[in-house]
């Protein structure tokens, strides 16, 4: 019998499993995706999972979502993925270089990252007022060291001509969906998030972005050598990108 449940583990890991039944070990598949995807990802993993049955395989997909600097420190210390699908293309490349992950695959999807306040009478900011805004020392809310759309932001106010990061009063959180909480409770009232974070999200204003043909956030997808399913998995995502398209992704040509 078919079930889904979704468990919360501590504060900063969720985990979405597809559960179909038991299954011996080679008809399984268990793939870490970033948070930031959890929107988008269920409905292709039922599709997979259905073309599979219709083809006479019964495949256990598991997916468990998460921040991607999480997802990573647990491949590196036990290698529990057999695919993963994260924010940040660029620091999957230790686990490649380790044998923790053996490939990528072909997608190359982009995410701006936007600087959004709470506050009803924000406004678009223009490029040379970011910096302003910035030292005003109000609190920003970022994620922390190692959290990809942190990542991406420190390397933004860092390009932003005579901005020292000293001078902004960052708040750090675990993640960017700790990040869209804090300033959607009012505990801060801007920060730095995803632009799909937001997408079609009352209750945000868009105050400056910064585009992945920019250097903002590039998603990769990368598999164990030898993983038959969660490779599969990869390419058909790779085939519906369109699903990303929709959701406020962009999707990256080589050599963007």
């Amino acid at each position: 019998m078919r079930s889904r449940f979704r468990t919360w583990v501590g504060c900063n890991l969720f985990i979405i499993v597809a559960n179909l039944g038991c299954y011996s070990d080679g008809d399984s598949a268990r793939v870490a995706v970033a948070a930031s995807l959890s929107d988008v990802v269920p409905s292709l993993q039922t599709q997979f999972i259905e073309i599979k049955r219709q083809q006479g395989e019964e495949v256990n997909l598991e997916i468990i979502y998460g921040g991607s600097g999480e997802l990573i420190a647990q491949q590196r210390h036990s290698g529990l993925f057999e695919s993963m699908f994260l924010a940040s293309r660029e620091s999957m490349e230790p686990l490649l270089e380790s044998g923790r992950l053996g490939h990528y695959s072909e997608i190359r999807l982009g995410n701006s990252l936007t600087l959004v306040s709470s506050d009803s009478s924000a406004t678009k900011l223009e490029e040379s007022l970011v910096r302003d805004f910035l030292v005003d020392g109000r609190p920003v809310a970022i994620g922390g060291l190692g959290v990809p759309a942190g990542d991406y932001a420190r390397i933004w106010m860092n390009s932003i001509d005579g901005l020292d990061l000293s001078e902004v009063n960052l708040v750090e959180f675990p993640n960017v969906r700790a990040v869209v909480a804090a300033i959607e409770g009012g505990a801060v009232s801007s920060g730095f998030v995803y632009s799909t974070d937001v997408f079609n999200r009352e209750g945000f204003v868009t105050m400056a972005q910064w585009a992945p043909e920019s250097g903002g956030a590039e998603y990769g997808y990368a598999s164990v050598t030898g993983s038959r399913y969660g490779a599969e998995f990869g390419e058909y995502i790779a085939d519906h990108t369109d699903h990303f398209v929709s959701a406020g992704f962009t999707v990256l040509l080589e050599g963007d």
